[in-house]
This record gives structure tokens, sequence and C-alpha cells, in this order.
């Protein structure tokens, strides 16, 4: 190889050599930065795993704190229900839970009630407090369940721990009775049944008040009805060592308010006697009638206001009708009794007008029908010789359907032409003019075609006539005066009330007279510095805050039935002015009978409206009537579905016997009745025995008679105790004997109806016929430990006896007979009795000549009355008797006569009459 070769091959080397160095060298440096780069990759990649690392460890911790501070506020709130719910159970501190004191609980916890957990937050929770938070939330959701069924509980604890003490005590008490001692609500009232032992229990729980430290004697007050409970109610309480305790009627405790809100007490109005007040009266309206709008007002209540025909309209039946009208009075203002208040209102314009009239006098020329009674029109005006005849229909011929329209019309044509026979002037007035209020622009009319001008009675006349007479129909007006009067003030309601409640014009045209009645008769006590027995309740009210005694704990109720508006505001006072004084109410509605006086029925049925929360314990065992006494009256009462119900039990035995007996009495004549009942007695061996002698009025417990039985039979062994029924509330006897069950006036149950603007003041009605008559009744059935004796007429029964009758078939003991009074096909009424002369006998209704039904007697036995069986049968209800019934009239019945003249026979209606009056129907025999 030569030189050249040589230096182009080392150069060559060199090269390769230089370039494989160059190679290496960036092949290492790309090794190098490679391995770099992975070694910065690898180191960011470990930064950013420990970063996520310690972000994750982080996270965990902040996790772990969530969750703790999660699990502690669900504890916490957990704890926090669960402490409400304990809170809740201990409220009542181990007494009774009063609503009262879950009302305080729930003001305290506020909104703090409503909160609940989620359900994130109960997850959280551990299963111990799991549980405890179920039970809390449950007790918190349902707290009055909650109350209610500690109560429970409590009840039942409180009288097994207490049962030593109870039956240690000298009066034993039920179960029943044991309930309401320990019952405590802020209200509790006491439904209890006759003879159920009412006062025993009202002082056994002012007992065990004080027992229990629930409160001191003088922190106790005890209210009763009447002075005689609250004197009972002082010695029971004396006996058992609690003389401290007040025992006080209402209106003694409003009396005591006044002494110490002023310093001393008023002295009693003479004015609260029924007398006394009877003369103020007269003088006050002597005064008033000088005032000429005063006796506008007067005339226009008299004749137009005081018995309207809406008052009538909501009779049901004509006999209801004919009733309804004699219990607004049918005595004219002279005193005069007639038949229909259409009659009364002619009459009273007349006697305001200063007519002189005569009633029914007998038309002085004589008639030749020996078939009619003779004619007495109406009214007679002696001094002018004019006749008033007061049609029974008005003049589209309308009348009543107790009245036989077309005889009635043919009549009045006989009338008619009676007085032109004779030329006597007549006046002819319809119901038209009666009831339209058109009566004095139409006698004024009348009148003046014969020279009669009517003159108002001068004010000392008509003074004369409304002074205060039990023989006149202005004594309905006064007594009206004063039983508003009493309900008025009794209820507080003031005069811008009264008009406010103001129905219709009847009633704004009352109290045009009454408001200055009731005006005059509060001057005239403030005049004289004196009180009333209304004034104390309703002063006291007002009073009671500003006296710093009558302060109490417990305020204990008896009679609480008989509860009025203005005691109930007492009541209510007496627990304003003693914040958390509690009440005991105990009263049997049954026994409500006193809505006369001012007593509200709705104060006790709706307590809970006027108290707010009130407990309910019924006492149904008494341990005074026989059992079937028990069953019988308590039937009877509860025929009014507006009374509590309750079921009423007796421990004692039955006797061999029915325990209520009918006594019949014939005629008025009941104390020949109660002669008869009294010797059973004696016969009977029931010497020594107390016997309650029991009317609805005062009359026959005053009577000379009845003095004479209690001398009588005082000898013989009996001790007879004759009262009212309204004043036998609370007694008992051996016997009970109750007079006068008669539908004849004075009847029982009374037919005489309040008047309408007593609702403006009183209590409104249940709409139950004769409600407070049958509580009456009630109480008077259940006053005997023994046999009941129910005196009652035997021609006219009280509707009572007939209903016992109906109702209680073969439990009851009938002596002498009950007569069976058939319905009238006029008035609808069992009003049809027999009447019997010398060879007659005739079946009418008892209302006539008002009403002209009648069933013909039986032509077979001449005793019966033949009585329908369907539309084409009569038959006699004695003899059995069937005959056909009159298809034309279908109120008689066909009797088949002879023809006189040819001696043929044919059947004609038995209410055919003469003078072709009656029906007329005939057929061929």
């Amino acid at each position: 190889m030569g030189v050249v070769g040589l230096i182009v091959a080392v150069a060559l080397i060199w090269l390769a050599l230089r370039w494989s160095a160059e190679f290496g060298r960036r092949k290492g440096e790309e090794l190098a930065a490679k391995v770099a780069a992975e070694a910065a990759a690898r180191a960011a990649e470990e930064a950013r795993a420990r970063a996520a690392a310690e972000r994750a460890e982080t996270e965990a911790r902040a996790a772990a704190e969530r969750l703790r501070l999660e699990r502690q506020g669900a504890a916490s709130k957990a704890g926090s229900l669960i402490a409400r719910a304990a809170a809740l159970e201990a409220a009542p501190r181990g007494e009774y839970f009063a609503a009262s004191v879950l009302a305080r609980f729930e003001a305290e916890q506020g909104a703090a009630l409503q909160e609940r957990l989620t359900v994130r937050e109960r997850s959280l929770l551990d299963a111990a407090t799991g549980a405890a938070l179920s039970r809390a939330e449950a007790l918190l959701s349902d707290r009055e369940g909650a109350r209610n069924r500690y109560n429970e509980a409590f009840v039942q604890r409180r009288m097994a721990e207490m049962k030593g003490w109870f039956d240690a005590r000298a009066t034993k008490l039920t179960d029943e009775q044991r309930r309401a001692v320990v019952t405590d609500e802020d209200a509790t009232l006491v439904i209890a049944a006759a003879g159920s032992g009412k006062t025993a229990t009202i002082v056994a729980k002012a007992e065990y008040l004080v027992k229990r430290g629930l409160a001191t004697p003088s922190q106790i007050c005890l209210l009763a009805y009447n002075k005689r409970a609250s004197e009972e109610m002082a010695e029971r309480l004396k006996a058992v060592g609690m003389e401290g305790a007040t025992a006080s009627t209402f209106h003694a405790l409003g009396y005591a308010v006044h002494g110490q809100a002023l310093g001393s007490r008023p002295p009693v109005s003479p004015l609260t006697e029924e007398l006394e007040m009877a003369k103020f009266m007269n003088r006050l309206f002597r005064s008033m009638l000088g005032q000429q709008q005063y006796r506008l007002d007067l005339a226009r209540w008299i004749v137009e206001m005081r018995v309207t025909l809406d008052m009538l309209a909501a009779a049901p039946t004509p006999h209801a009708r004919l009733q309804l009208e004699r219990s607004y009075d049918l005595r004219t203002l002279t005193g005069v009794r007639v038949k229909s208040q259409a009659e009364v209102k002619l009459a009273d314009w007349m006697t305001l007008n200063g007519i002189a009239w005569e009633y029914e006098t007998v038309y002085p020329h004589r008639q030749n029908d020996p078939t009619r009674r003779a004619y007495q029109p109406d009214f007679y005006l002696p001094k002018f010789g004019v006749w008033v005849e007061l049609w029974a229909l008005d003049r589209a011929h309308n009348c009543a359907p107790n009245i036989d329209a077309a005889s009635y019309l043919q009549g009045m044509k006989w009338k008619r032409a009676f007085h032109d026979q004779h030329q006597t002037p007549l006046v002819e007035v319809f119901q038209d003019e009666i009831w339209n209020n058109t009566i004095d622009p139409y006698m004024r009319l009348q009148l003046a075609r014969f020279g009669v001008e009517p003159t108002p009675i001068s004010a000392d006349a008509l003074a004369t006539l409304i002074a205060d007479s039990r023989d006149s129909g202005a004594s309905r007006l006064t007594q009206l005066l004063r039983s508003f009067l009493t309900l008025q003030r009794g209820g507080m309601w003031s005069q811008e009330e009264l008009r406010a409640k103001a129905r219709d014009a009847r009633d704004r045209s009352f109290l045009a007279l009454y408001l200055p009645v009731l005006s005059a008769y509060e001057a005239e006590l403030k005049k004289r510095s004196e009180i009333d027995f209304d004034q104390m309740l309703g002063d006291s009210v007002a009073l009671l805050p500003r006296v710093g005694t009558h302060r109490f704990n417990y305020v204990l109720v008896d009679e609480f039935q008989d509860t009025s508006r203005s005691r109930m505001e007492v009541i209510k006072q007496l627990r304003t002015v003693s914040p958390g004084a509690r009440l005991c109410l105990v009263g049997d509605d049954w026994q409500s009978i006193n809505r006369f006086a001012g007593s509200d029925l709705g104060l006790f049925t709706q307590a809970e409206k006027h108290l707010g929360m009130t407990a309910r314990v019924a006492l149904g065992t008494t341990f005074r009537l026989v059992p079937d006494v028990t069953e019988i009256s308590s039937r009877f009462v509860m025929q009014n579905p507006s009374q509590i119900r309750k079921e009423v039990r007796t421990p004692k035995g039955a006797l061999r016997e029915p325990g209520i007996v009918l006594h019949g009495y014939e005629g008025d004549d009941q104390f020949k009745g109660l002669r008869e009942v009294l010797e059973l007695l004696v016969s009977r061996k029931s010497a020594g025995s107390r016997v309650l002698v029991l009317s609805r009025y005062k009359a026959p417990i005053e009577h000379r008679a009845m003095k004479e039985l209690v001398d009588e039979f005082g000898e013989r062994g009996l001790r007879l105790d004759p009262t009212t029924i309204h004043r036998s509330k609370g007694l008992e006897a051996d016997h009970v004997v109750v007079m006068g069950l008669s539908s004849r006036s004075p009847s029982f149950p009374s037919a005489t109806e309040d008047d309408p603007v007593l609702q403006l003041v009183s209590a409104a009605p249940d709409g139950f016929l004769s409600s407070e008559e049958r509580r009456l009744m009630y109480v008077a059935l259940t006053r005997s430990r023994g046999r009941v004796y129910l005196l009652h007429s035997t021609s006219e029964p009280s509707p009572f006896v007939e209903e016992l009758l109906d109702r209680e078939k073969g439990k009851l003991e009938v002596l002498g007979r009950v007569s069976d009074r058939l319905l009238c096909p006029r008035c609808q009424g069992r009003t049809i009795l027999r009447r019997e002369g010398d060879g007659w006998v005739i079946w009418g209704c008892m209302h006539f000549p008002m009403c002209e039904g009648r069933l013909a007697a039986c032509q077979g036995c001449n005793e019966g009355a033949m009585v329908a069986v369907d539309r084409q049968v009569m038959e006699c209800n004695g003899c059995k008797t069937r005959v056909q019934r009159c298809p034309r009239c279908e109120a008689g019945h066909l009797k088949l006569h002879t023809n006189s003249r040819d001696q043929s026979k044919f059947w004609a209606c038995s209410e055919g009459r003469r003078n072709n009056e009656g029906c007329r129907y005939t057929r061929n025999g």
C-alpha cells in the first residue's frame, strides 16, 4: 500500500474513530439525557404519588373528622330529643298530668319540639341510641296521647297506692268515685247519676287534696247552688277536720267579695222579695204610663204582639195549636177567660179603648128550634146595644181543620139571619183583622156605624188593669217582665247586647217596654244603696281582681248542671285571679231543672267549650234506687237524645213487686187519691217511714187538706214531707208520692210555654218536647229508696203516665183504671172522652167547642165509641160490633133507618143532623 494509501487509510481510520467517538459521545449524552429524563420523570411521579397520598391521607382524616362530627351532631340532636321526651315524662312530677302542664312544657320548648333527625343522621346512631330516639320521637309526636296514657296509668297506680286510705274512710267510695277523686285535670267534670254520692265524692276530693299535699284547706273552695247544700258540705268538712276550707253558695261568695272590695257589704234589697217587687212594679207602671209613648207601646204589645200568628203556626197539629193557645193564657185584661187568643185580642182592644163588653151573653130573643142551644154571640156592648161576632174563619172562608167549615158557614148564615130578623146591630170580625194587625182601623170604622166612638182609657185606669193580679191576663205581662229582669241581670246581658240580639218586631216591641223598667229598677237600687242577688254575682266578677282574698288552688262545684252564665263567669274569674287553679265540677244533666232561673245546660254538656280541656268521669252507681226504678227512670229521661248517655246501675236487690205504682183518682180530687195511697202504706206496716209527697206546683202542698193529712198520718206513724219537685232536689225518702199527673190545667208536664222573648236572655231550648218537664219527672222518680206512687187523673192522665204505660207494660203496678182517650178525627189529639147523661152517651173532644170532633156512640152496647178500623169499617171499642163507615165523610158510620111515610128502609150517615146540617149521605136499604 502506498504512502498515500496509508495516509488515506490512516485518515479514514482517524475519521472513523473520530466519528465513532462523536457518535458514542452523542449516544452517551442522549442516553444520559434519557436516563436523567427518566429519573426526573420517576421523581416527578414519585412526587405526584406522594402528593396524592398526602391528599388522600388529608381527605381521609377530614372525612373521618366530618363523620365524627356528624355522629357527634346526630348523637347530640338525638340526645336533645331524648332529653325532651324525658322532660315531657317528668313534667307532671309524679302527679296527674294536666293539660296546662303540657301547655307550659310546649311553650318552654317552642319550635324545638318540631326538630327531627334526617335518615342520614339516624343511620349514624348506635343501636341503643336509635332505639331510645324512636321512643322519644314517638312520645313527642303524640304528646296528647302520651299524656292520656300516663294519666290512665297514674289513676290506676294512685288508686292502688291510696287503697288503704280510701278503705279506712268512714264513707266508703266506689271505684268510680275514687277515680273522680284522683283525677286532677285543669277541669274535671263528674257526671253523676241520681243517688250516686255526689256530695260524698266532693268531700273526699277535698280530703284527698290535703292528704297528698296538693292544697291546704284554706286553698280549697267548695261552691253549692243553694244554702242547704253548702251547709251540708260545711258540716261534712268539719266532721273530717277541714274547717279551714271555704264552703259557700255563689251568692254568698259574691257578697263576701263586695265586703272585701268596698269595705262594707251593701244591704240586700227588699225588692228581692216577691211581694215588694210586685209593689214596686205596680208603682213603676203608674209612673211610666204617664208617658204617652209608653202607653202606645204597651197597647201595641197587648193587642198585636203578646201572641202572634208565628208563635202558633209552629204547632204540628190542631190539637197542639189549641194547647199552645191555652198555654199563653186565655184571660183578658179584665180577668175574663175566653176561648181563643183572637178573642183575647179583640176583648183587650175594646177594654183599652174604653168600650165595656160582656162575654157570651145570651141573646134576648128566643128561637123556635129545640135542637139548637141558646144563642150566645161572642161579645155584647151593653151601653150601645151592639153585638159582636168574631168568626173562626177568614174572609176567604178558610178555617181551622178542627172546625167543620160547611156546618160553621151554615151557622154563620143562621146567626146573620137571626140578627136581621130582630134588627139587632151586629159587628162581624174575621180572623184577618185580628192577625194582620188591622183591628184598630177596622173596629173604629165598624163601630162608627152604630155611633160608638172608641176613647183610650186613662193612664190610671190602665195602670190598675196592669196591676199584678192572679185574676188578670195583665199579670202575664208583669210576670214576664220580672222573669226577664231576673234572667237578664243574672246573665249579665247589657242593654246594647239585648238590642243587638232582638230578632223581630215582637222582640223590639217587648224591649221598648222592658228597658225603661230595667233602668228604673237599677236606679232604684242605686238610690237605696242596696244590692240584689244578681248584682252579688255580676259585680263580684269585676271586684275579684281588686281583693287579695279568695285565692284558691282548687274550686269544687256541686250541682254544676244548674250553672248560669253569671256563675260561670265567677268560676272563670276565680281561675284568673288564681293562676293554675283547678276545677272539679259535679252534676247530673238529667236533673237540670232550673232553666227558669237562668241555668244553662249547655254550660254542662259543652264544658270544654267554656273551660278548655275537661276530663270527664261518670258516676253510674246509684245507692238509692231499686233496680226497676233505676231502669225505668233512665229510659224515661233518655227519650231526649240531647241528654248525655250514661249507664246507671244499682247494687240494691229488686223488690218483690214493681217499684213504680200508678194510682188513679177521679175528677179533680187528688187528695182522695193521696189518702188511698197513704192508707195502703199504713196497711203495709210502713210505720216510721218517711214519705216525700211531691207536686209540680205549690198550691197542693199549701192546701189545707194537705196539712190535715200530714197531721192525721203523722199520728199513725208516717212522716209526711210535702214539697215541690224543684225543692226536692237532693232529698230522699223511704217512699215517694207524686201528685197531679194530669193533662188538665194545671198539668204535669206543664202546658205553659215560655215566652219566646225569654230566649234573648236564657239558654236556647234543646228542641225536644217538654225536655225540662221530663227532667223534672226524672227528679221525682229518683227520690225514693223504695216504691214510687204516681197519682194521676183517670179521665185525663198526664202524657207522662200514658208514655210509661205504653213503654213499660208489665213493669208497673196499676191501681184503678186509666181512661183510653181516643184519637180525635179533627184536631188529631188523644182528646175524645166519654160523657154521659140521662140515657145518652157522647164521645166528644175535650177541646169542645173550639174543636167539634167526636166519635159516634155504639148503638149496640150504648157504652163504647165507634173507631175507624180502615176506610170501610168502624168498630166499637167496647163490644167490638163492626159497621160500615160512611163513604162520603168517613167520620160517621151508616145506620139503618125506617121511612115514617112508607116504612121503607134506608141507610144514613150517623153524622147527619136536623136542619140539613152535618153529612147528608143516604142510600137505599
